[in-house]
């Protein structure tokens, strides 16, 4: 039963974004009310799909006048419950907003709304001979959510950075409704010519980075594309030895010849890469060595022949051997047994563009709860035998998975670890939060680590905040400064 306050604010949403773009119908708002994650679910009050910048303002405006929460949504594809209210209030679903605005050949760069998909811009990149830079997640996620609220990384990361380094400029409607461009696009004629992520005199653009929803809602990005390159080439290399896999990735940075490449282990990611099914991954991966590199490589024909042959040499001297897929693939029966039937090469390429991996690592229970932190390399196996202790402590016995993606030409770590759970099942959700809670607080609290999706335990105060002094103190005030009734996805972003 509605009061007649909600009364009130749905007739002046409707007025906003028309009466087809709102509702209040249970059944609607479940649909919202979870994602990928095992965090509780929970129904927002309205949802709204608004349909132009204006009339995300005008939403906002109406939400800061009554002090109703706001959780903004692009696609909803979400590993840690960024999007799930923690209070009533108001989802603001930006689908609708999905118009590709400009795609400027000359300088490399595309206009977007929002709701644009990753796989929408890449396409359209292609037919202009060039590419952007995908994160870690299929092609049905918004391009602006992982370069903006996630700062999202790929498998090109090694070369091209965190997501955050392939914006140029940000559209903002901030928590009273006004408006802020950041930025090159704080310049005036920004939109038309900037060309670099920075703002004039200090810069600002990195306090709305990550913040989950938390200041506002970005309406517009202006983000870099990159050429297409003449030759791609892929090559997957398995050890039985960390020691030896470690060595091997170190020889790759200062060699200086990979454009991009990670390394998973166990063999998980690597057979659910080139099979169809579950059982026939099962069977890959008591096969597999335990430990792959996945290494990219994008240039000149000239210039590939010769990484390839520095790539043969460090195989050799660590003593790697190079996976080939279509043997396997072959061997085993090809599509029949339940492997992928494409060409291999033609696969990898599809997966680091479209990133098609992650749906298959979604398909042996229908998800997957993740923990992700930045570490140096060097490390990241202790990182890894920690993550395996915490399972087996509380009882998890599934499967489990962990890849290292080096970022910035190899200056840190970008570490994932996996566990997988059926959402349907509420026991296995339960442990599933239990697992990954306790993975946070051991690695945030009793060892250094900076957590990439800390919301699912509650934001980034929660566990590191205490860690981080003036900063954290800083960036209270500047939320407050912001959002003072504190509508914007509270709960989420620098909880109290």
């Amino acid at each position: 039963m509605t009061t007649a306050k909600e009364e009130i604010v749905f007739q002046q949403l409707s007025n906003a974004v028309g009466s087809d773009y709102i509702s209040n119908d249970p059944a609607i708002l479940v649909c919202y009310s979870r994602d990928q994650s095992p965090k509780s679910p929970k129904n927002p009050t309205y949802v709204v799909l608004p349909g132009s910048r204006e009339e995300v303002q005008e939403v906002v405006k109406i939400a800061n006048e009554q002090k109703i929460p706001i959780i903004p949504r692009s696609t909803g594809v979400n590993v840690a419950g960024l999007c799930i209210p923690t209070v009533d209030g108001i989802l603001v679903d930006l689908k609708r907003m999905d118009q590709i605005i400009e795609i400027d050949k000359k300088n490399m760069s595309a206009i977007i709304e929002p709701g644009v998909l990753m796989a929408q811009l890449q396409v359209e990149a292609y037919k202009r001979g060039l590419k952007i830079v995908v994160p870690s997640a299929p092609g049905s996620v918004s391009v602006i959510s992982n370069y903006v609220a996630v700062r999202g990384t790929s498998i090109a990361s090694v070369k091209f950075g965190t997501g955050d380094n392939h914006i140029i400029g940000l559209e903002w409607v901030l928590p009273d409704g006004s408006l802020l461009d950041l930025g090159s696009c704080s310049y005036q004629d920004g939109w038309q010519n900037g060309c670099c992520g920075h703002s004039p005199g200090p810069d600002i653009l990195g306090l709305f980075l990550e913040a989950s929803g938390g200041l506002g809602i970005c309406t517009k990005a202006k983000v870099k594309l990159y050429p297409k390159p003449e030759v791609r080439r892929s090559s997957i290399i398995v050890y039985n030895e960390h020691e030896k896999v470690l060595d091997a990735m170190v020889r790759i940075q200062k060699s200086g010849i990979a454009s991009s490449g990670y390394v998973h282990f166990p063999a998980t990611y690597t057979a659910h890469f080139f099979t169809l099914n579950n059982e026939t991954a099962k069977n890959i991966i008591n096969l597999l060595p335990p430990y792959s590199i996945l290494a990219f490589f994008e240039g000149t024909k000239r210039q590939i022949e010769y990484e390839e042959k520095v790539l043969n040499k460090i195989i050799e001297e660590t003593n790697g051997s190079i996976l080939n897929l279509s043997e396997i693939v072959s061997m085993f029966g090809g599509a029949e047994a339940g492997l992928d039937p494409k060409p291999v090469e033609q696969g990898i390429v599809h997966h680091a563009d479209f990133m098609t991996i992650t749906v298959r690592i979604m398909r042996p229970k229908g998800a997957f709860g993740i923990t992700v932190f930045v570490h140096n390399i060097e490390d990241s196996f202790k990182l890894y035998e920690k993550f395996e202790e915490i399972c087996k402590r509380l009882g998890y016995e599934d499967l489990t998975t962990y890849y290292i993606q080096p970022i910035d030409d190899y200056h840190f770590a970008f570490i994932e670890m996996d566990i997988i759970y059926d959402p349907g099942q509420k026991d296995e959700l339960e442990l599933a939060e239990k697992v990954l809670s306790e993975i946070n607080k051991v690695f945030i609290v009793e060892e250094f680590g900076l957590n990439y999706y800390e919301s699912m335990c509650g934001g980034p105060g929660k566990l590191i905040g205490p860690k981080l002094g003036k900063y954290y103190d800083l960036l209270k005030k500047f939320k407050n400064l912001l959002d003072p009734n504190e509508i914007m996805n509270p709960g989420v972003y620098l909880p109290k």
